[in-house]
C-alpha cells in the first residue's frame, strides 16, 4: 500500500498520523477535480475581475503596500520582536498575496484553463507517477487532516481560474 508523510506530522506540528493512506488523498484530489468547470466566459470574468478585485487601488499600489508590510515584518524578526513562526507565516502570507496579484499572460491562462478543464479525466487515466506530476503542477501545497483534505493551495497561474470556476 502507497503512502504519503503528513510533514505536519513528522515535524511535530501536529497530532495526526505520520503518514497517510494514498489512494484516500488521491480519491479526494480526483473528487475535487472532477468538481471544476470553467464557465464558457471564464476569460471575460478574469478580466472583469482583473479591473475591478483592486477595487479603488491599483495593481500596483497593491503590490508596494504588500512589499511595505513585507519590509516591516522583516525588521521586526531582525529587531527580535517577531517569532521565527510568526514572521515565516506573515512572510507566506504576504507572499502569496503578492502572487495571487499577478494577471497571467492570457497564453498561460489559456494553457492553464486547458490543464483545468481536463483534469479530471487526466487524472482518472493517469498511473501514480503521472498524478503526482499533475498534482504538483495543479498545486503548491495540500493540506491534510487526520488523511482528510481540508485545504488546497493552487499554484498561481490557477487562483484567476478558481475563483471564476
Amino acid at each position: 500500500m502507497r503512502k504519503y508523510k503528513d510533514l505536519g506530522s513528522v515535524a511535530h506540528k501536529c497530532n495526526g498520523p505520520q503518514t497517510v493512506d494514498a489512494s484516500d488523498v488521491e480519491n479526494q484530489v480526483a473528487q475535487f477535480l472532477n468538481r471544476v468547470t470553467l464557465p464558457e466566459n471564464w476569460k471575460a470574468q478574469i478580466l472583469k475581475r482583473a479591473g475591478a478585485e483592486p477595487g479603488v487601488q491599483t495593481v500596483e499600489a497593491q503590490r508596494k503596500r504588500l512589499l511595505a508590510e513585507m519590509s516591516r515584518a522583516r525588521k521586526l524578526y531582525i529587531a527580535g520582536d517577531l517569532p521565527d513562526a510568526e514572521y515565516e507565516k506573515e512572510k507566506g502570507r504576504i507572499t502569496r498575496a503578492l502572487d495571487s496579484l499577478v494577471v497571467p499572460a492570457v497564453t498561460e491562462l489559456d494553457r492553464a484553463a486547458e490543464l483545468l478543464n481536463s483534469a479530471g479525466a487526466l487524472w482518472a487515466r493517469a498511473n501514480d507517477t503521472e498524478r503526482l506530476d499533475v498534482a504538483h503542477a495543479l498545486f503548491a501545497r495540500v493540506w491534510l487532516n487526520a488523511g482528510t483534505i481540508v485545504a488546497l493551495e493552487p499554484r498561481p497561474v490557477f487562483y484567476p481560474l478558481l475563483a471564476v470556476a
